[in-house]
């Protein structure tokens, strides 16, 4: 997998991470848990847990806490469904009424931009759904209670919807305790994932306080040339914000890629030898899920591959299909636009 460039990025709001991993029915695995970190239990999940990083830090300290995170959970091999997210509290003690319908005007025009950064699973998903085009502040203010102060936390949850970002936590009495949660990540185990998704939120709540951000993002085109464009800028103006444009482009191109030849050869080699989940074949290969699941789909309708349960197997002999039909596969493993 081709490494991930790690953003750079200044900021001294608190930031939290919630992460939550199911494996359905395979068997789950605990890692050891650094310290900072805790398990918990999650309604939505069947067969796994949520990791919470108490309390939140400040994102210039949040680097190694991902880091540790992520060196003990990545070694553990076990499969992962789709259920399950990736929520990120961002500290918005400085955040009006104004600036929060602004953050979620700049995050619904970029919307398609954003969605193609993250799994199938977390667009139009029930439980972080898309603001509508459209919508006003009144609707905003209305929907999260935010003429309603809340003397705690626990009492400002009650307001929260499942919304792509929820902000029911900005009613705190204490400005302190306000904060914004993203809602939309993809679940990952991986340090570059966390953390750069991390990144790029805890910006979006710094540039939706810029009145020439949201200036310039009714210019661009709704699409990853306008959101890298746009990151593009703030780096400009936001002097320590480096590579974040180019960590948005490395998510964009992993997540979208269509696998090579190689990459289906390699699954099929896999599935010679035996049945395996697609997170299986994706952590063993070490290849990212979306490529994973784009070079099974190539088998399955080449004819190679059957889906039985939530494993995959060989259906037919490699070995006793053409060869010539064999590169044809491949070949279509490699084309664009499919």
């Amino acid at each position: 997998m081709q490494e991930s460039p790690t953003p750079a990025y200044d900021s001294s709001r608190l930031v939290g991470l919630e992460l939550e991993y199911d494996s359905g029915s395979s068997q789950f695995q605990e890692p050891v848990l650094p310290p900072m970190w805790v398990s918990k239990y999650d309604g939505s999940l069947r067969n796994g847990k949520e990791y919470v990083l108490e309390p939140a830090v400040k994102y210039n300290d949040l680097k190694p806490h991902v880091k540790a995170f992520a060196d003990a959970f990545d070694p553990i091999k076990i499969g992962l469904t789709t259920r399950g997210g990736f929520h990120v509290h961002v500290q918005a003690h400085d955040y009006s009424h104004d600036d929060a319908f602004n953050l979620a005007k700049l995050y619904t025009y970029f919307q398609p931009a954003i969605d193609s950064l993250l799994g199938e699973s977390r667009a139009n998903n029930r439980f972080c759904t898309p603001f509508e085009s459209g919508f006003t502040k009144q609707q905003l203010i209305e929907e999260f209670e935010l003429n309603r102060e809340a003397p705690s936390r626990e009492q400002a949850k009650y307001a929260r919807r499942y919304r792509v970002i929820n902000f029911a936590m900005m009613r705190c009495t204490n400005p302190q305790h306000r904060s914004i949660e993203f809602r939309q990540g993809s679940p990952s185990k991986r340090f570059a994932n966390i953390y750069g998704w991390s990144t790029f939120v805890t910006a979006l709540t710094d540039m939706a306080r810029n009145n020439a951000v949201m200036i310039l993002a009714d210019n661009l085109e709704p699409n990853i040339g306008g959101l890298v464009a746009l990151v593009k800028e703030w780096q400009l103006y936001h002097e320590s914000a480096q590579r974040l444009d180019k960590w948005i482009k490395w998510r964009y191109k992993i997540m979208n890629d269509q696998p090579t030849s190689e990459d289906v050869d390699r699954v099929l080699g896999l599935l010679r030898d035996e049945s395996c989940g697609l997170f299986s074949i994706a952590t063993r290969l070490d290849i990212n899920y979306p490529m994973a699941k784009k070079a099974l789909k190539k088998l399955m309708e080449g004819g190679l591959v059957e889906q039985s349960g939530n494993k995959y197997r060989i259906c037919v002999d490699p070995n006793e299909v053409a060869l010539n039909d064999l590169e044809l596969l491949k070949q279509a493993a490699i084309s664009r636009g499919n």
